[in-house]
């Protein structure tokens, strides 16, 4: 199977999450996923659309507390995992 987008941020984030600190360099991720650097700009055109995508994905694991909650109960909600969120 070939490179693709998604694949490319799944490494970009989990690369993130084990070097810390920041960004993982273009040559870093490429190593990783086993291809030139150049490669990746076939699917992303710069650096900073993978960060972009990277914060995306990152945002979309965030459960949200359920709209139906009274305000100051959605925010007890935020950043935990109570029974209704």
């Amino acid at each position: 199977m070939g490179l693709t987008k998604e694949g490319v941020l799944e490494a970009a984030v989990a690369l993130a999450d084990e070097v810390g600190g920041g960004a993982p360099s273009m040559r870093a991720l490429a190593k990783r996923l086993g291809v030139e650097a150049m490669s990746l700009y076939h699917h992303f055109r710069n650096k900073d659309l993978i960060l972009d995508g990277m914060v995306d994905r990152v945002f979309s694991e965030i459960a949200l507390p359920p709209e139906d909650l009274e305000w100051r109960a959605r925010c007890g909600c935020a950043g935990t995992r109570c029974g209704r969120c």
